[in-house]
């Protein structure tokens, strides 16, 4: 049976494979790590960037109330509406009609650019006295908590569905001091809602994507503005007895039975017990899919800026970040075990010309061992195999010298012996010729 030759693999082959698939298998091993890890630190960077633009926005919502909290406690310090206060009989100024159109002229100087839907000044009864909106004198609002709270001396923000206008509506209110500084009376200003709802929709260091929304809710949960319209008065999660009360009592919202809730029951506690701007990830059990809510409080109010995303959306971004650095790190140990397998080659490519020198010392061709100039341990090795086979080579001449003259030695002393041999087988002749006529002579006698 014939034996099978085995295959020899050449030490380049090995030292390439081995580097070139040690570099691979790290490389592979590091486009893993890189993009889970990058997946991870971008998606973090992502939520940290949603948290802070929302909080941003919060702010941008905040400077609406403070230039409205500004206004209204301006006109509350104006001489014109303390006198008003406290040095008329209403019902005999109401009768003239002078001083009141004196005071509506005057509130209606601070409507600039019609930014509010009425601004009116209320007595110690919660009855409204003047109006720029005329439609809201005679009203009276004692039960709203923007007059509650200010007849108490403090400035107060209520967002609340008008009892006049049926409109939502924002409401600013300070008190109107005496000398004495007792509360004489209220100034409110109504501030329309697409104001708000610009600044809410309309923030330039947010972009919402069309499947995500913007909300501003209030301590209930109720939606205040929201880029989808249906959603407006509706709450966040189920309304618990305390705020049915509330809303109920100062007919904050109507019907407060139907207020329908998205079921973002996880954004209760942020908004309850706030501690910071939140980021939330949850469950969508009506659009069935993963979402993320960030829960930011504007300044001191009451009220949030919750924003809303598509969970898909959020780290879409990230994982083709993730994504490409992983394929640059994997490209990168590709390049690299190409080259590393360029310059091994390129090194251990005198090794060739080495195991031919060799060859061809075995075959005794020394004169065609020739040094191979690498510069390195390679020609070092190849100047040892040159000089042995120049000494094998002198080595060979010496014995083929001496195999010669030994040769020759030997010729001549057999040429010697042949001589005498021939001298001996002549003499041994004539010794038998003689003893051959020794013999005839005795027998003649």
């Amino acid at each position: 049976m014939r034996k099978k030759i085995k295959k020899k693999i050449s030490i380049k082959i090995k030292v390439i494979v081995t580097v070139v698939s040690v570099i691979l298998f790290f490389g592979a091993f590091a486009t893993v790590g890189t993009f889970y890890f990058s997946k991870e630190n971008l998606i973090e960077s992502k939520k940290q960037d949603l948290i802070s633009n929302n909080k941003s926005h919060a702010s941008e919502i905040d400077q609406v109330f403070v230039h409205s909290k500004r206004l209204i406690k301006t006109i509350s310090y104006q001489s014109q509406i303390i006198d008003f206060f406290s040095n008329n009989d209403f019902d005999d100024a109401a009768q003239d009609g002078t001083l009141f159109d004196s005071v509506r002229t005057t509130l209606e100087s601070y409507n600039l650019d019609s930014m509010y839907a009425s601004i009116y000044i209320l007595d110690n009864t919660g009855l409204t006295l003047v109006s720029t909106d005329r439609s809201f004198e005679g009203h009276n609002y004692s039960f709203r908590n923007y007059f509650i709270g200010a007849l108490q001396g403090e400035p107060q923000v209520d967002v609340a569905v008008g009892a006049t206008s049926g409109e939502l509506g924002y409401y600013f209110s300070y008190p109107v001091f005496d000398q004495d500084q007792n509360v004489i009376g209220v100034v409110v200003a109504k501030l329309e809602p697409d104001l708000v709802n610009q600044v809410v929709q309309g923030y330039d260091g947010i972009r919402v994507p069309d499947s995500g929304d913007v909300m501003l809710v209030d301590i209930h949960g109720v939606i205040l503005s929201s880029s989808r319209k249906s959603r407006v008065l509706k709450s966040l999660f189920p309304l618990s007895e305390a705020s049915k009360e509330e809303i109920t009592k100062t007919k904050r919202y109507p019907d407060v039975n139907s207020i329908d809730y998205l079921e973002y029951t996880p954004v209760r506690e942020s908004i309850h017990n706030y501690r910071g701007p939140e980021f939330i990830e949850m469950f969508d059990q009506r659009d069935k899919r993963t979402e993320v809510l960030i829960v930011s409080r504007v300044n001191e109010n009451l009220y949030f800026v919750v924003r809303e995303e598509n969970y898909d959306d959020v780290v879409k971004g990230a994982l083709e970040s993730a994504e490409f650095v992983s394929i640059f790190v994997l490209s990168a140990a590709s390049v690299a075990g190409l080259f590393t397998w360029f310059l091994i080659s390129r090194f251990l490519r005198p090794l060739d010309e080495v195991k031919i020198q060799a060859e061809n010392i075995t075959n005794g061709l020394y004169e065609e061992s020739k040094v191979v100039k690498s510069g390195d341990e390679l020609q070092e090795i190849s100047r040892i195999l040159d000089k042995m086979a120049q000494k094998t080579r002198e080595s060979e001449k010496e014995l083929n010298r001496q195999v010669q003259q030994k040769t020759k030695e030997l010729q001549e002393k057999l040429e010697e012996l042949e001589k005498i041999n021939k001298a001996m087988v002549g003499r041994e002749l004539k010794m038998i010729e003689l003893k051959k006529q020794i013999k005839e002579n005795v027998s003649k006698k």
